[in-house]
């Protein structure tokens, strides 16, 4: 790769690398990163951090504090004051106390066809989490 440093190039996981000057993803320099400080979250490796910022899959997470994130799951990650659903921020949550009770997918119910009761892959998935925090109780969705 041009203008990659071979001397100091180490491949992290998950299509993530750095040399001393940059940060990778998949091949392509991920712009404004600190390769230096860059770790990659162990639980969802689509996600790394620098001392100053969150990336996901190589793009910045703009406004993502860095001090504390990570993920709990594929679908929710964390730090000491925010919570992300699916690469999403939840607003007004307490990220301390922040709880994953279930989760699950579900596929819609065509309306010409409420007796089918067999999954249709053609049709978008759902995914409904129960999640609570010290304050109340709620869901979340999000469609695949």
């Amino acid at each position: 790769m041009e203008g990659i440093d071979p001397s100091s190039f180490v491949e992290l996981t998950a299509g993530w690398a750095k040399d001393r000057s940059h940060a990778l993803y998949k091949g392509g320099i991920v712009e404004g990163a600190d390769p230096a400080s860059l770790t990659v979250d162990k639980v969802d490796p689509d996600y790394a951090l620098d001392s100053r910022q969150v990336f996901y899959k190589g793009n910045l997470m703009p406004g993502v504090d860095p001090l504390g994130f990570t993920c709990i799951d594929r679908r929710f990650c964390k730090n000491t004051t925010q919570v992300l659903f699916m690469n999403s921020l939840v607003s007004d949550v307490d990220a301390a106390t922040f709880t994953v009770d279930s989760c699950s997918t579900e596929y819609p119910k065509p309306l010409n066809q409420m007796l089918c009761t067999a999954p249709r892959p053609s049709l978008p998935q759902l995914v409904v989490c129960q999640v609570h925090d010290k304050n109340r109780s709620f869901s979340l969705e999000r469609k695949l």
